[in-house]
């Protein structure tokens, strides 16, 4: 935690979640947040549960240091520690302590009310806001009590305004509505998910891509595609990328997940990546974007006439990644063009076919670089749908590249 009891956030609190698992597998029987002051507890609790299975707890401080030494807030702090308390109860809290500022009676009048409370649970409202200056819980916690009342109403029948409803189920009987996406968490300065990634990740929920197969997802960013591949029940998921933070970021959302055992992130430049083993799927998104030499550049990209140095690149390498029998699923906006992606994986034996597309808005990025890509569609067969002087609109592929079979 920082000096003033803030919980880190980044590699550092990441890394400390990991940490948990590894006390449970040397001994540890719980793991309990001390010495802070209550405000900054907030959900510390809920996010160490994404990490391990171990009791959870919080002892905190009531009051705060002064040069003279502690500095006892009074009854009315200790009416909120008690209120508080009760909603570390709901997060999860197993053991509830005090620290400094906590007085025995403190922790008797606790113990009593969650006495009271565990008898009957009907109470907890009441318990919760006994005193004058009432604790509510958050809003994010108010809206779950609403809609859980509301479904359990549906169910029962208990009311006369809501009815039983269908589920929106896909034809297999799956349920789409809220869609099912990994549980994930973007840390700052990692790449979000791009429509790329949505694209390819879609079809791997839809498809069921991976099980028992040994997979590797390239440039992996926040995960999304190595979270989903090991959910579909894949034996092992490689997760490379060139930046350390995206791929800690990646190992933390298997975490929240329950596939961290599948998932293995390494910090790899794609251009210097040497596997162990080859992989029976590999799913790629790779940066695809047609710049001019002569134009302003961000530091950590290279100048890309074409767009497709990555792409090219990683096509080179398939018969070093890729087994025989596997495939690969990658990502191709329109403007790189087909016909030197389809000679260049015939010259390594393969081939490929569009599985899905999305059409896509030009974004800032994009637009900035308009003036190139119209470049480098009038040298190639690349293409976007020019609509308006405004308004332009590419197309992403989703490529699956598998092998030429002996005779075809």
């Amino acid at each position: 935690c920082g000096i003033h009891g803030q919980l880190w956030g980044g590699p550092e609190g990441d890394r400390f979640g990991r940490l948990a698992r590894e006390l449970e597998g040397i001994g540890c029987e719980a793991l309990l947040i001390n010495c802070l002051p209550m405000t900054r507890i907030g959900d510390t609790i809920s996010w160490l549960s994404d990490f391990t299975d171990l009791p959870l707890g919080v002892y905190p401080n009531v009051g705060r240091a002064v040069e003279d030494g502690w500095q006892f807030a009074g009854r009315d702090a200790s009416d909120q520690f008690i209120s508080d308390a009760f909603e570390w109860r709901r997060q999860g809290a197993s053991i509830i302590g005090g620290c400094c500022g906590v007085g025995p009676e403190d922790i008797r009048r606790l113990a009593t009310e969650l006495a009271k409370l565990a008898s009957h649970p009907q109470q907890s409202t009441t318990l919760a806001n006994h005193s004058s200056n009432v604790h509510s819980f958050t809003a994010g916690a108010s809206r779950q009590r609403k809609q859980e009342a509301a479904a359990g109403a549906a169910n029962s029948g208990g009311t006369q305004h809501l009815h039983r409803v269908s589920a929106w189920q896909d034809e297999t009987g799956r349920n789409l509505f809220p869609l099912p996406l990994p549980k994930l968490q973007v840390e700052k300065g990692v790449f979000m998910p791009t429509q790329g990634s949505y694209l390819i990740w879609k079809f791997l929920f839809r498809e069921g891509i991976g099980k028992n197969r040994r997979c590797l997802d390239i440039g992996c960013g926040a995960g999304i595609l190595s979270v989903q591949l090991a959910l579909n029940g894949a034996d092992q998921v490689t997760a490379i990328d060139i930046d350390e933070a995206s791929v800690n970021n990646t190992l933390v959302n298997a975490y929240r997940n329950d596939v961290a055992d599948k998932v293995t992130g390494l910090t790899r430049d794609l251009y210097l990546y040497q596997p162990d083993n080859k992989f029976d799927v590999i799913v790629a998104s790779l940066y695809q974007m047609p710049t001019d030499p002569a134009g302003q550049h961000s530091g950590h990209r290279d100048v890309d006439y074409w767009g497709r140095n990555l792409l090219d690149h990683f096509i080179s390498q398939l018969p070093l990644l890729l087994e025989r029998n596997g495939a690969a699923y990658v990502m191709q906006v329109s403007m790189l063009g087909a016909e030197q992606t389809s000679r260049l994986l015939a010259e390594q034996g393969y081939q490929c076919c569009v599985i899905d597309f999305n059409l896509y808005q030009f974004n800032s990025v994009f637009a900035d670089n308009l003036d190139q890509i119209r470049m480098v569609e009038s040298l190639s067969d690349a293409y976007h749908f020019d609509l308006d002087r405004n308004e332009h609109v590419m197309v992403m592929y989703l490529l699956k590249v598998t092998a030429v079979k002996a005779g075809t």
